[in-house]
């Protein structure tokens, strides 16, 4: 199975300043490479919505710690809140880095079989394993439709930073049904007025899963930076975008 087209992918991000470096982030993706402890792994999908990925990461060690993290909430005598929290969190985490390597791959070979990330790694946990505790969801979905959304992992502003992950789709199959994903933008949209979360950063976002499923040509920085704000906003798009 092939990525998608690369005449998906932009030569140039859209925008023009450089992602800020998070000295968080480079610490937690260093203790998921170095440490084979699970409460670490675990600690570190705390606090990885926060995080800004820098863009030179290729590495599948800190995907396989959160896999594994995840797969030993299933092993606990009960799957009780805490597990539950504790396996979505390390899906989460798992999810971005997943498709943003992917995505990386993608763009600077321009074309490579998924096999050459890793056999062993799948782009939604949700869907390789235990499928049955999410409602038969992807994380996406369930993110999309789940009603606490008072930690992190499920706030509405970390589904808005994962969404255009999901409405790029993960493989020239998912060319053909990108547009059919559309109308879940106007959901996405209505749990951002719902949670007050309606800034430059999620409207951002917005536009750019509008733009992968009309097959707007994109660049993996655009897809990776958190907070859009700190990025003047492309003046072709059109509009004025609130800072909120």
């Amino acid at each position: 199975m092939t990525l998608s087209n690369p005449e998906f992918w932009r030569r140039n991000p859209l925008f023009k300043s450089p992602i800020p470096e998070d000295i968080a982030a480079s610490a937690g993706l260093w203790l998921l490479e170095n440490s084979t402890d699970f409460s670490t792994a675990s600690a570190v999908s705390v606090v990885f919505p926060e995080f800004q990925l820098p863009s030179h990461l290729h590495s599948t060690t800190p995907l396989v710690r959160l896999r594994d993290t995840y797969e030993q909430c299933f092993r606990a005598p009960e799957f009780d809140n805490s597990a539950r929290l504790k396996a979505l969190r390390s899906a989460a985490a798992y999810y971005v880095l997943y498709h943003a390597q992917l995505i990386w791959i993608t763009w600077k070979r321009l074309k490579v079989e998924v096999k050459n990330l890793s056999p062993n790694l799948h782009p939604d946990l949700f869907h390789h394993r235990h499928n049955d505790k999410w409602g038969g969801k992807n994380l996406f979905e369930y993110l999309l439709h789940v009603e606490d959304r008072s930690e992190p992992v499920t706030s509405a502003r970390f589904l808005s930073y994962i969404a255009p992950y999901w409405f790029c789709g993960d493989s020239d199959s998912a060319v053909e049904t990108r547009r059919s994903r559309l109308p879940t933008l106007s959901e996405l949209i209505e749990v951002l007025e719902q949670s007050e979360a309606l800034t430059s950063a999620t409207v951002t976002d917005c536009i750019l899963c509008a733009g992968a499923v009309m097959d707007f040509p994109l660049h993996p920085k655009d897809l990776i930076r958190v907070d859009k704000r700190c990025a003047p906003f492309p003046s072709h798009i059109g509009g004025t975008i609130d800072q909120g």
